[in-house]
Order: C-alpha cells, then structure tokens, then sequence
C-alpha cells in the first residue's frame, strides 16, 4: 500500500523585520526609615514545677523463634557488561 503523490503549492513568504523599541527602568530608592528605640523587660519570673516519680512496670516480651525457609536455588548469571563513562 502506497501513499498517494500530492504535489503542494510552494509558499515562500518572509516574517517582516521588526525592531521592539528598547526600555530604561528608572532607578528607584527606598525611602530610609528610622524606628524608635524599645526597650522592654518582662518580670523576673520563677516557676517551679513539682517533681514526679513515675516508674514503669517491667514487662518482658515472650521468645518468639522464626521458621527456618530456605529460598529456592535460582541459577542465574547475570551478562558481563563492560561500561565507559566519561570523565567529567
């Protein structure tokens, strides 16, 4: 199965040159702003927490002994690949 011949116009047309005008940006600077000088003091403050004793009780996890599974033997050989990299 072929494709049908189809024999095109040939239009050969140009974009115009065109030149985008160039812009400046002003310079621009901000406004220097002098804030007042604070100084705070928070209270002396002395919290004392009670202390607690807390203990906790021993708990001993029970002997759990995992099944012995032996996986099955897959011969299989991996092909020999001899890679170069670049240096970079």
């Amino acid at each position: 199965m072929q494709a049908p011949n189809i024999n095109a116009p040939n239009l050969n047309m140009q974009a115009p040159n065109i030149k985008a005008p160039t812009f400046q940006a002003p310079t621009l600077q901000a406004p220097t702003l002098q804030a007042p000088d604070l100084n705070v003091k928070a209270p002396n403050m002395n919290l004392n927490a009670p202390k607690l004793d807390i203990k906790a009780p021993n708990i001993q996890a029970p002997n759990i002994k995992a099944p012995n599974v032996q996986a099955p033997n897959l011969n299989m050989q991996v092909p020999k690949v001899d890679m170069k990299v670049p240096n970079v």
